[in-house]
């Protein structure tokens, strides 16, 4: 098998070149892929292929962020209103 070096920028768009160019490139092969020696070396190289995994944010932040915009503060506070006069009247079933 012939190794075709890449320049580094063009390791970043290995999608736009030829399936046999990116697979040279890598040094592996379509058919048998890495070997066990190979894909530890690389693993020891460039540690495990994986995403850290962001901090959760507690719910009840989450859910009060909700409440940023004025008008989602303004209809809020037109239902606490007429809840309030409903509890005071009491006319009807429910508002």
């Amino acid at each position: 098998m012939s190794v075709i070096t890449l320049q580094e920028s063009e390791l970043t768009f290995l999608s736009a070149v030829s399936g046999r160019r990116a697979l040279a490139a890598l040094g592996t092969d379509a058919q048998r892929g890495l070997s066990e020696e190979e894909a530890r070396s690389r693993r020891r190289r460039h540690d495990r292929n994986e995403l850290t995994a962001e901090k959760p944010i507690p719910v009840l932040p989450r859910f009060l962020a909700q409440f940023q915009d004025a008008l989602a503060i303004l209809l809020l506070v037109a239902t606490l209103i007429s809840a309030a006069l409903w509890l005071y009247k009491r006319e009807s079933a429910l508002p």
